[in-house]
């Protein structure tokens, strides 16, 4: 057994709690104590949840750039209001397609802006046939409200009846 395995089997048997860590003779590393590692873990957690983007975030930022009050965001939306102050409290929340689609109507975002946050609510645009037909809504027609899109999807879909944001309007 080599020096540095001895000491890992030592640390271990000894149940190191007052130590951060237990070095080999060169200063490298060789175990942290559960605490130490756990505190350094929230630490780094806090720091990277700060810091990421969340779909709330990232729409509450769109949503702020361009003055949205809860009024402008019902009438753009046709969502409710729960919704707007989940996203403007920044609440984790997971937002269907269809109520990320009619704020990125609302917002009137670009292609890129809304993959994001499709992305971000955990959604991709080519994983389904609805999906996909969502985001070809906009290759396709010029979209400025939700009443636009679903005319579009219905269109695009060949079925006159299909109407995927009709529950929030």
């Amino acid at each position: 057994m080599t020096a540095v395995q001895e000491k890992t089997r030592q640390a271990y048997k000894l149940k190191i709690k007052s130590a951060d860590a237990l070095s080999d003779d060169n200063g490298i590393l060789l175990i942290n104590s559960p605490d130490s590692i756990r505190r350094d873990f929230e630490k780094k957690y806090a720091a990277y949840a700060e810091y990421a983007p969340t779909f709330s975030k990232r729409a509450w930022e769109y949503m702020k750039r361009d003055g949205w009050t809860y009024d402008y965001f019902e009438n753009r939306t046709y969502l409710s209001k729960r919704i707007f102050y989940a996203i403007k409290d920044g609440k984790n929340i997971t937002p269907t397609p269809e109520t990320v689609i009619a704020i990125c109507i609302g917002l009137r975002l670009g292609a890129h802006e809304r993959e994001e946050l499709m992305d971000l609510a955990g959604y991709r645009y080519k994983s389904t046939k609805e999906l996909y037909a969502f985001s070809a809504v906009f290759d396709y027609f010029t979209i400025k409200s939700v009443p636009d899109f679903n005319v579009a999807y219905a269109a695009l879909m060949g079925n006159p009846n299909a109407k995927p944001l009709t529950e929030y309007i």
